[in-house]
Parts: C-alpha cells; sequence; structure tokens
C-alpha cells in the first residue's frame, strides 16, 4: 500500500510547452502498471504537443473540472473530427486509434487526469504525431526518438528528442 498526495508530485511541464501543471503520478508510485497524470489546464494549453496516437497503448482522459475541447484526424491531412468533453466525462483512445489532442479552449482551467494502459509510461519510439513537415510542405506522420544519454527519458528536454518525418525523414 502507498499513499502519495496529488500536490506532493513534482510538476513535469510537457516538453514542447503544452502544459505548465502537469504531474505524473506513475513517477511517485514506480510500481505500477498503467501511467496515470494528472493535469490543470489554463486557457490555450493542452494535454499535448500535438496531434498524436500510441501504437500499443491505450489512454483514457477522464475531466474533472471544465471542458476540454479534442481534436482527432484518421491520418495526416484529413479533415478533424472536433467534440467536448465535459466534468464528470471521459474520452477513450484505444491502442493505434485516431491521431488526437485535447485543448482547453475555454475561458477557464481544465483539471482533468491521463491514463494510459499497459505500462507506468508510454514508449516514445512507439507513439506517431501529426506534424506540418517543412520538407514535405504537408502535414505528415512523424515518428519520435529519444537520444541516447537523455537525463530524462520520459520527458526530454526538447534537444534531447528526435522528431523525424515518415515520409521524406527531416528531422526537427
Amino acid at each position: 500500500m502507498r499513499k502519495v498526495s496529488v500536490a506532493d508530485v513534482d510538476p513535469v511541464p510537457h516538453l514542447m510547452g503544452a502544459n505548465s501543471n502537469r504531474r505524473p503520478i506513475s513517477r511517485a508510485i514506480d510500481e505500477m502498471d498503467f501511467a496515470m497524470t494528472v493535469f490543470e489546464l489554463e486557457p490555450g494549453e493542452s494535454f499535448s504537443g500535438a496531434p498524436h496516437k500510441h501504437l500499443n497503448q491505450e489512454e483514457l482522459f477522464y475531466i474533472t473540472e471544465g471542458t476540454a475541447t479534442w481534436h482527432t484526424k484518421a491520418d495526416a491531412g484529413a479533415e478533424p473530427e472536433v467534440f467536448e468533453v465535459g466534468a464528470g466525462e471521459v474520452v477513450h483512445f484505444a491502442a493505434d486509434d485516431v491521431f488526437q489532442t485535447g485543448v482547453n479552449e475555454s475561458d477557464g482551467v481544465v483539471k482533468g487526469f491521463a491514463m494510459g494502459v499497459p505500462g507506468s509510461r508510454h514508449e516514445w519510439e512507439k507513439a506517431l504525431g501529426l506534424v506540418d513537415c517543412p520538407e514535405c510542405g504537408d502535414e505528415t506522420v512523424h515518428t519520435f526518438r529519444v537520444v541516447e544519454g537523455a537525463a530524462d527519458v520520459r520527458m526530454p528536454d526538447p534537444e534531447e528528442m528526435v522528431i523525424a518525418c515518415r515520409e521524406c525523414g527531416n528531422e526537427l
């Protein structure tokens, strides 16, 4: 048995600056076989840095306060589906589901948490993101890789991450 106060878990801001009050509970309780992160999003902040999907991990988001707006796409260049998830509601994404990102588009704070299974953290090499590739000139699917020797492989500094276009190989 282990009891932890969420307030005692140090915030770990998103590497791309997508959010600032992100508390990874699965870091505080390392024995968990699922990932759990508590979020408090200010207006304009998001749960992640870009539309993405995990190839080997499903995610569940539970909103406890406010309303988050999700943008999903089946693939690069596809028309987005947009929907809201309010307090007391959840949204689930299966492994290798749609590309998704949740954003606080309101004037108030959005609070909630995300859970991912299996594993206490996702694997960057098993995630894909949608990014505008300067080389291709279009939104394309990109891969993620943490450089060898990174100080923090869970949430590396931007210079410790390689984001590469699957179409042309261009690295951001």
